[in-house]
């Protein structure tokens, strides 16, 4: 054991099932290992891997691109194995490559009604396993030398990733998780510039005379800056792509073949039959209908209230389980998501027009100097009390996102998607738009509504951090210490076990550990050592920390696809370019909080997180199209600030209202026209791909 990719952990499964998978697996040519938990918990665990022959199969079955020794990447091909180079460990594919293969294979074995009950059409065995209680759970295993390289190499104090960490990050995590920290590297690199920028114009901002010139200067800075770093992440995602998989980012018909490869982006949650493709004409699955479990499905009747947007939606049960089967084309799922969130926007926006009446209320009750109840007017309290209205308000903001996020997984769950691209763009877009609505639009509406500047830059400030720190602490601190916690707890009740052995029965201490114990000083050193072994790699603490498939069973679900972490950078991106005048400092504690991310994220991914599922991916999806949105927008929202919310515009050239708005105008649209030109100047696509490309090309012509 310990050799093994891939963990299963039986729980309820009786013997003769476990032998059954067991000789599934091996039929494919799977290698499995099983032993009981040495942890006496009932619980059986079988290690998968296998050899070279198997995975190279299936490698040539799914045209997976590797780049050779010579040449460009092209699909692999078992007669041309010589041809490409092994890594240190002898092997010619990855880990990350290894793993996604052999985490395909066992989603090919299906179940059959002869064999199982209860099955559904191209059920897999692990789902049924798992459906059924069979299975605790099934996930990829860490690597806890890699892990180990990690945390050496990855340093707070170097936001930076070198190519080589991406590279090592990309043969470990897969293409999608080396994107996102390629792109927070490249993304807190440019931020370094704009800290620089914000940090002197908020120095030189004491100085009153200077402030409405050094406004005017943050504005147009702010949103050049994001078209820069979006121009120099967009080359370098060209860049990582090209060298990965040989494949030029925007070009359609290369990214199109692409797609139709990705045998490991169809969800397995996804309902349909097997069909066949429009383009490689293989077998495929495809849209026919989809089945609502019954702890996921909407009411009956919710559904035939919005009959008239979801025409003639039919509904009828199947023998599996009696749930519900809604036949329908995706646009009616989406329209039906669609008048969903429209609702809950409705609802957030009612909810936020509130608080800004309770806001005025207190805001009266503050100054009406008549009042005989004066009791908040006295210090400290009168601190409290002007504050009550911002405290709620941020907290309301951070439930409504919340909730939000809740409801938005389930409408994306219920449109049924093929692809997990979709599936995720699809996500993406919902969050992004509430993401939106509830701060940046709060913002705005502050800004260009009330004309409130001290409440704009004292809101977008205080949000800033108090979420930067927040996250920061639940994301990684929290867990890191309660997983210390647990270890602790089983490395004293061990040896509180070892004393009791060597006693007489009489003397035994049946106490175990107290509260008492945890509270006291020498716990909490127990504690602190615990929690280094798990920051500091090996160089620090002397010894390789490693985990059992147990501890990892223990760990919270991985993360394949980042996105909450993009969501982060896009809320982050948001504040610092669209709000730029209102509160400059903000790019310096960005640029603090992502040399920290880098490090604390990372953590996360191979400490809090059991190991995420590789996948092949060519870019950062919608992602990228919503933080190009927040550039553009940002032209517009800084100059409007300047010129309307804090009045330094019109003071400065002594302008009135309908002259200060033509003014911004002319000034967006020189600002955009030079944005354009750089765009144009500056090509998407380095030249010394595009030369390797035409000499690829002539090659293979010659050929």
């Amino acid at each position: 054991m310990g050799s093994g990719l891939i963990a299963l952990v039986f729980s309820q499964a009786p013997l003769t099932l476990r032998k059954y998978v067991q000789r599934v697996l091996e039929s494919d040519g799977i290698i499995v290992e099983m032993e009981a938990s040495p942890d006496d918990d009932g619980l059986v665990v079988a290690e998968l891997s296998a050899d070279f022959a198997v995975l190279a199969s299936h490698a040539e079955k799914i045209g997976l691109k590797k780049r050779p020794k010579e040449g460009p990447p092209r699909p692999f091909q078992i007669q041309d194995k010589d041809s490409y180079e092994p890594d240190a460990t002898g092997h010619i594919f990855s880990e990350s490559e290894r793993l996604m293969l052999l985490w395909q294979i066992i989603h090919e074995i299906r179940t059959n009604e002869n064999d199982f009950e209860g099955t559904e059409p191209h059920q897999t065995l692990m789902a049924w396993l798992k459906k059924n209680g069979h299975l605790e759970d099934y996930f990829p295993l860490h690597n806890a030398e890699t892990v180990d390289g990690f945390l050496r190499d990855v340093s707070v104090t170097r936001p930076w990733l070198s190519d080589d960490i991406i590279e090592r990050l990309h043969d470990y995590f897969g293409d999608r998780i080396a994107l996102y920290f390629a792109f927070l590297s490249t993304y807190t690199t440019c931020l370094v510039t704009y800290s620089c920028f914000g940090a002197i114009m908020f120095g030189l901002s004491f100085m009153p005379e200077l402030k409405p010139i050094l406004s005017l200067a943050v504005a147009m800075f702010s949103s050049w800056w994001s078209t820069w770093m979006l121009q120099r992440w967009y080359q370098k995602n060209v860049r990582l792509i090209f060298d990965w998989r040989g494949i030029i980012l925007g070009d359609r018909t290369d990214e199109l073949l692409f797609e139709k490869r990705l045998v490991e982006d169809i969800r397995l949650e996804f309902i349909g039959e097997m069909g066949e493709d429009e383009i490689t004409g293989k077998e495929r699955p495809v849209v026919s209908a989809v089945r609502i479990p019954a702890s996921h499905r909407l009411p009956i009747d919710l559904l035939r209230f919005f009959g008239g947007a979801i025409d003639e939606m039919e509904t009828f049960t199947e023998d599996c389980g009696n749930r519900p089967v809604l036949q329908e084309d995706a646009s009616q799922r989406g329209r039906f998501s669609f008048i969903v969130m429209g609702v809950y926007f409705i609802f957030a926006a009612g909810v936020i027009f509130s608080l800004f009446a309770f806001e005025d209320v207190v805001k009266a009750w503050a100054a009406d100097e008549d009042d005989e109840f004066v009791f908040y007017k006295v210090f400290p309290l009168d601190l409290v009390f002007q504050n009550i209205p911002m405290v709620v308000f941020i907290v309301t903001m951070m439930a409504l996102n919340f909730l939000f996020g809740k409801l938005a997984g389930k409408l994306t769950y219920y449109e049924n998607h093929l692809l997990k691209r979709d599936h995720s763009n699809s996500l993406t877009g919902k969050l992004t738009a509430f993401q939106f609505l509830n701060t940046f639009g709060v913002f705005l509406y502050i800004a260009f509504i009330r004309k409130d500047a001290a409440v704009l830059q004292t809101r977008v400030q205080n949000l800033v951090v108090i979420e930067l720190i927040i996250g920061n602490i639940q994301e990684t601190l929290i867990p890191i210490v309660l997983r210390a916690f647990k270890q602790q707890q089983k490395v004293d009740a061990a040896a509180e076990k070892k004393k009791n052995d060597d006693l007489d029965e009489k003397d035994k201490n049946g106490g175990g550990l107290t509260v008492k114990k945890y509270l006291s000083m020498a716990f909490v050193k127990k504690l602190w050592r615990q929690s280094r072994k798990q920051i500091l790699p090996s160089s620090k603490t002397g010894v390789v920390q490693t985990m059992s498939v147990r501890d990892q069973l223990d760990l919270d679900d991985a993360e394949d696809n980042a996105d909450d972490d993009f969501f982060e950078m896009y809320k982050q991106l948001g504040l610092i370019a669209l709000f730029a005048v209102a509160w400059p400092l903000g790019s310096v504690i960005a640029t603090v909080n992502n040399c920290v991310e880098i490090k604390s994220d990372l953590l996360r991914m191979v400490r809090n997180s059991k190991r995420p599922i590789p996948s092949r991916e060519i870019s950062i999806g919608a992602w990228y199209n919503a933080m190009h949105f927040l550039s553009m927008l940002s032209y517009v929202t800084n100059l409007l600030i300047f010129f309307h919310t804090t009045s330094y515009g019109r003071s400065l050239l002594n302008l009135g209202t309908s002259e200060s708005y033509l003014l911004v105008i002319f000034i967006e649209q020189m600002m955009l026209a030079l944005r354009s030109a750089y765009v144009s100047g500056t090509s998407k696509i380095p030249e010394e791909i595009m030369q390797s490309r035409a000499k690829n090309e002539y090659i293979r012509n010659l050929a």
